[in-house]
């Protein structure tokens, strides 16, 4: 995992973000989660999962003060149902799109 190209893709991704065009900023959200994902597994090995490493990284930045761990637990929970919630509406913005299609070929016949 390069912490470093991580940095890159987050300075990119918010540039993009600040595109007015949706479709720009669906891809930098992306990019942005992807950062995300990857970060998550910074500590794991063939003994540590994604779940332990993301709790060794609140570890890390909550820096054994109960405050800052209880913040940090909820974020990054914050942060996974929001993936969720975001993939869904990607789904179904996606068999949206494709109902619309269809009925415009309908249409046509």
């Amino acid at each position: 995992l390069n912490i470093s190209s991580i940095k890159d893709v987050n300075i990119n991704a918010v540039n993009k973000f600040k595109n007015p065009k949706i479709s720009e900023r669906r891809i930098a959200l992306e990019k942005l989660w992807d950062a995300f994902e990857r970060l998550k597994t910074y500590y794991c090995s063939s003994t540590v999962d994604k779940k332990k490493s993301v709790n060794k990284i609140i570890m890390d930045m909550g820096n054994n003060q109960q405050p800052f761990l209880e913040l940090f637990e909820k974020e990054f929970h914050e942060l996974t149902v929001f993936d969720s919630l975001l993939e869904f509406f990607f789904n179904i913005s996606a068999v949206c799109g494709t109902l619309l299609k269809y009925l415009e070929i309908i249409e046509i016949f």
